[in-house]
């Protein structure tokens, strides 16, 4: 739109592998900011490593800010499983005590996500760690733009 601060073009990049090497697939988030020098801007998330057993309780992933602003997020996160054509939510039940976290240009932050094996019985396959980004910190902001990012991970 004409009036707006941002063009968005997202790009979701998730990193996952079959192979003990990872695979980055497509998985990145970019959006071009119009008022300044149309910089490409980039976020990207993924599992480090995203290889896993089955008797796994927590997973790591990195977001990484390859942009020229601060972005925001929080703690809150859901999980996915690649049911072979789609991806399923996992049911989970849990109370995340959120804050929000800023991720200044450049910067890079781990996040723990707790899977709750108690809660959901993690079967071999594939799953994803899925988060939201956002350009402000307030949610009335009329410039704000939100963005979801995946990681993708294997569970042997």
């Amino acid at each position: 739109m004409q009036g707006d601060k941002f063009s968005e073009k997202t790009k979701i990049t998730s990193y996952s592998s079959t192979e003990d090497t990872p695979t980055p697939k497509t998985s990145s988030l970019s959006f071009t900011e119009q008022n300044n020098s149309s910089e490409e801007m980039k976020m990207i998330m993924k599992a480090v490593p995203n290889a896993y057993f089955s008797s796994v309780d927590n997973v790591k992933v990195t977001i990484t800010n390859n942009t020229s602003i601060k972005v925001y997020t929080g703690l809150d996160y859901s999980i996915e499983h690649y049911n072979g054509s789609a991806w399923d939510k996992i049911p989970l039940e849990v109370f995340i005590n959120d804050v929000m976290i800023i991720l200044l240009p450049q910067e890079s932050k781990d996040f723990i996500i707790h899977l709750y094996p108690e809660q959901y019985d993690y079967q071999s396959g594939r799953y994803r760690v899925c988060k939201t980004v956002s350009t402000t910190q307030r949610i009335d902001d009329p410039e704000r733009r939100t963005y979801d990012l995946t990681a993708e991970f294997n569970i042997d």
